[in-house]
């Protein structure tokens, strides 16, 4: 790459699959069955590749003849556990009941394919659940799963292209068209143009110091799983769901492996006794849930002076000692078992020291159940949506599907007419492969996770997150501040942080256009206004000048629209055909959301009229499908998309069988359309009042009233 000059290949597709882990090669093969051209693009190697790369022995799944009929007590004793209970946070109701009502037709395709799926002839279940309660994760062999899903899909004709980072997502007014990534092999970028995007990006695994800071790679997880996809689909407009939350895991101290369900063992402190209630001698079937319950004991035990803490597999019986090291084969610890081997270390005479491994942010992409995100022609499966490769697995085939599906009738995107977008990322991409000096990105890397661990870690506080993000800020000084403003349109004026075009939100993010003078760059932190103008737009500058821009989709109908956060609704998307003009603001002092914005999320809960008179009152599902605040009503006004957390709504009335009028607690009214949120498709509301359960169909609606 010499001079910044960046190749370019593009490569058009009906489905794009976004990581080549276990969702995104099921995507692929689904889809192709249904006869959709497919790309799957993976940073990696297909065939050794995210977190399931080296094996699993672990797949959550609903099998009728094991769990009994009811499917709904199975989803319940599910949840039961810390351990999905945590991981499924934020996932609808609807979402897990679809998954679980298709994870035993994957298991048998799964064993029809040659990943073996059941034990010494039956189904065996074990781990990740307490005694008495039901066993919900199947015990299967996938150490070559990867190889058996990667060989599947180029069967069917799945175009594979390895070592192709994607990073930015591709967009018009209507929804996603396609990515942009760079092959890190050949140095050229890649754009694809597809009318369906699957994301399969996994996990965030490395925004945090791994067990051994040191060792950038001594994760438990994947080195390559940054959060690329959640960050994409951010940038993009889409909601995301919990990112806050985190996740701690247990494991070999300094030889970081996933597992600890796979153990037939105690975990006891140094003086022999079990740090927790749950198993005082080996136990093949259910194992020591004690981390699962508080992943961070361990740490708090070293912290304390009390640890260290061991896993004690002594006592354990022969047999059961050859069952754990198959399966610990299978969970991909090979490297660790010839690790013991070496150092003549016998698991069933020494204990071995065990840690609480980084922390992993368990947010996820908001997805309904046909896996479609907020976006439109964008799909989610995986880690970025459900946790656990049953879920990746499951929900990877039923993404694919309804991707393949969607595709069928969309219309051919045309990527060219981003084209002033892609040439701003392949400059990008040019600086950043031919700069000579300057830090490094594992510099820059583990500046992030020092500030994280240190300002966002385990405990966290208003002065500390405060402290934190004012250093982020500084280091994105050199970057750029977000960008601030008013929106006028024609219905009504939006203020809050600005995406111009879906894409620009920094000072230093470049408007394009050409001018009577020729053509312009210009930096949004020197713009004062954007106005509407004819065939391009008039834009002011803080120094009092002004040019009318027109040729690009930055100032003209091509333009994708603003997107605004504003605080009295959450986002609003504006179109360009409602957009009239935008005044740019300064916010010096602006350090973002305090501690205590970041409100613990509640369950819905009101009061449901019907048209006959009756009230019903209690917690609230509604669509059968949102049950926390923090969930997201989604509606039109025109030319204008609303994405408002339940949590601002007071009311909302049925009117006609189209729409519904929106009470924000902000006091404004919304007359909003066009979703199956707020119009004749709602599947219903159902009202818990004690222990009565009362369903009430979306036309018997009056009013609901939120508490």
């Amino acid at each position: 790459m010499e001079n910044g000059a960046v190749n370019e290949e593009l490569i058009q597709t009906d489905v794009l699959c976004i990581g080549g882990g276990i969702a995104g090669l099921m995507a692929a093969i689904r889809a192709r069955e249904l006869g959709a051209k497919v790309v799957v693009a993976e940073k990696c190697n297909t065939l050794h590749s995210g977190r399931g790369r080296a094996g699993n022995d672990h797949f959550w799944c609903y099998i009728p003849e094991v769990h009994g009929a009811d499917m709904e007590l199975f989803l319940k004793d599910c949840l039961k556990g810390p351990k999905l209970k945590l991981m499924q946070a934020g996932t609808s109701m609807s979402v897990l009941r679809t998954f679980l009502e298709k994870s035993f037709d994957i298991v048998k395709l799964w064993d029809s394919w040659g990943i073996p799926m059941k034990y010494q002839g039956g189904w065996e279940f074990a781990g990740h659940s307490f005694h008495g309660d039901v066993l919900t994760h199947l015990k299967y062999e996938g150490l070559k799963q990867k190889r058996v899903l990667t060989e599947k899909a180029l069967e069917k004709k799945a175009e594979i292209m390895n070592r192709v980072m994607i990073f930015d997502l591709l967009r018009n007014e209507d929804g996603v068209i396609g990515a942009i990534g760079i092959h890190t092999r050949e140095d050229k970028v890649i754009v694809l143009q597809a009318k369906a995007v699957i994301l399969g990006t996994g996990f965030v695994d490395r925004l945090y110091p791994p067990s051994v800071p040191g060792w950038l790679a001594s994760v438990a997880g994947s080195l390559t799983l940054t959060g690329d996809g959640r960050a994409m689909t951010y940038r993009a407009g889409g909601e995301l769901v919990g990112p806050e939350i985190p996740r701690r895991h247990v494991g070999p101290r300094y030889f970081a492996r996933y597992g600890q369900a796979t153990w037939v063992g105690v975990l006891r402190d140094t003086h022999g006794k079990p740090i927790g209630p749950y198993v005082t001698k080996p136990d093949k079937r259910y194992g020591d849930m004690t981390p699962e319950v508080k992943g961070v004991l361990l740490e708090d035990y070293m912290k304390s002076g009390k640890g260290p803490v061991y896993m004690d597999c002594r006592g354990i019986s022969d047999e059961d000692y050859e069952y754990m090291m198959h399966w610990l084969v299978h969970e991909g610890n090979s490297s660790l078992i010839d690790h013991i081997n070496e150092e003549g270390i016998d698991l069933r005479k020494d204990p071995v020291e065990f840690g609480t491994y980084q922390m992993v942010p368990e947010g996820k992409i908001w997805i309904n159940e046909k896996a479609e995100t907020s976006i439109k022609g964008l799909y989610a499966a995986g880690d970025e949506s459900m946790g656990g490769i049953g879920a990746s697995a499951s929900y990877g085939w039923i993404a694919g599907e309804h991707a393949a599906t969607y595709a069928k009738e969309a219309p051919a995107p045309k990527v060219e007419k981003g084209r002033a977008e892609i040439e701003e990322r392949k400059g990008l991409v040019g600086e950043m492969c031919t700069r000579k000096e300057g830090p490094d990105w594992k510099e820059a890397n583990i500046a992030l996770q020092q500030i994280m661990q240190d300002y966002a870690g385990p405990v966290r506080s208003e002065t500390l997150l405060k402290a934190g993000l004012s250093y982020l800020q500084r280091l994105k000084k050199k970057v750029g501040s977000p960008l601030y403003g008013e929106v006028e349109t024609r219905r009504g004026r939006f203020e809050g942080f600005i995406q111009w075009d879906h894409d620009e939100c920094l000072s230093t993010d470049v408007l394009d256009g050409d001018s009577e003078d020729g053509d312009m760059e210009i930096q949004f932190g020197n713009i004062q206004s954007i106005e509407k103008y004819r065939r391009g737009s008039l834009v002011t500058l803080k120094s009092g000048r002004e040019f009318y821009l027109t040729g690009s989709n930055d100032v003209n109908s091509e333009n994708r629209g603003v997107i605004v956060k504003d605080p009295r609704f959450g986002r609003v998307l504006i179109g360009w055909r409602a957009f009239e003009n935008i005044t740019f603001h300064d916010r010096v002092n602006d350090s973002g959301p305090a501690f205590d914005d970041f409100i613990v999320p509640k369950m819905l809960s009101g009061v449901v009229k019907t048209k006959d008179g009756k009230t019903h009152s209690g917690r609230i599902i509604y669509d059968l499908d949102e049950v926390y605040d923090l969930e997201i009503l989604d509606g039109n006004d025109g030319r204008i998309e609303y994405l408002i957390p339940f949590r601002k709504i007071k009311k909302i009335t049925p009117e006609r069988r189209y729409g519904s009028i929106i009470k924000l607690k902000s006091g404004e009214e919304l007359e909003l359309e066009d979703s199956r949120d707020i119009d004749e498709d709602n599947d219903g509301i159902i009202v818990w009042d004690s222990d009565k359960e009362e369903y009430i169909p979306w036309r018997e609606v009056e009013e609901i009233v939120f508490n």
